[in-house]
C-alpha cells in the first residue's frame, strides 16, 4: 500500500477538520516542531502541506500503532499521491500512479431516451457527454426516438484493476431515420 508492505507497517486515516493543520496532527502524533517546520519548507517545492483541504483524507504511515509517523500520503487526485517521509531525512516524493488504459464497447437502443439507454449500458456522465461531443454535428440529439441505436468504442482507464475514469471515444456510431452516423478520433 503506497509502496510500504501492509504487513509491517500501521495505516491511519485522518481528515483535517476546518480551521486545522496538518502540522497540528504531526505535532499531536510526536512529530517535532522543527520537522514539521522542514516539512512545510520542503514540501513548498513539490506540494505544499498548506494545500490539504479539510475533510479530505490523508494516511499516517507508522511502524506500529504507538510509533510516531514515518510518512504521511496525500492524494490530491487519483492519478498521484505524495510521499511525506519524516523518518532521519525529511522529504517530499510524488509518486504517479500507473494507469492502464484498455479498448471497450458499448452499445444500446434508445427506448425511452438516449441518457437512459446509455446509462442502462453501465456507461456515465462523462462518456455520455463524450459521445455527444463526438456527433454533435450531424445528430440532432434533442429529437431522439424509440429505436435509435448508438454503438462505442472508447477507453477506459483503470488503477490496480479498479476503473478510474475514461480516456477518448476511438469510434461512434448513431443509427436513427436519417441514416448511421459516424465520428472516429483523429
Amino acid at each position: 500500500m503506497f509502496g510500504f508492505t501492509a504487513s509491517d507497517y500501521h495505516f491511519e486515516t485522518h481528515k483535517l477538520s476546518l480551521n486545522q493543520t496538518l502540522g497540528d496532527v504531526l505535532l499531536y502524533q510526536g512529530i517535532a516542531w522543527d520537522s514539521i517546520l522542514k516539512l512545510d519548507k520542503i514540501s513548498s517545492e513539490v506540494f505544499s502541506i498548506r494545500n490539504f483541504r479539510a475533510k479530505k483524507p490523508f494516511t499516517i504511515i507508522k511502524k506500529d500503532s504507538c510509533d510516531t509517523p514515518c510518512c504521511v500520503i496525500y492524494e490530491p487526485n487519483k492519478y498521484t499521491f505524495i510521499k511525506y517521509h519524516l523518518d532521519d531525512e525529511v522529504e517530499v516524493e510524488v509518486v504517479k500512479r500507473d494507469v492502464e488504459i484498455c479498448e471497450e464497447s458499448a452499445s444500446g437502443e434508445i427506448v425511452s431516451s438516449l441518457w437512459m439507454a446509455m446509462k442502462n449500458a453501465g456507461l456515465s456522465a462523462e462518456l455520455i457527454d463524450k459521445m455527444e461531443d463526438a456527433l454533435a454535428s450531424s445528430v440532432d440529439f434533442y429529437h431522439t426516438q424509440q429505436g435509435d441505436a448508438f454503438k462505442l468504442v472508447f477507453e477506459r482507464k483503470y488503477i490496480d484493476g479498479k476503473p478510474i475514469g475514461y480516456g477518448e471515444i476511438l469510434a461512434a456510431a448513431y443509427n436513427n431515420d436519417r441514416g448511421e452516423h459516424y465520428a472516429v478520433f483523429y
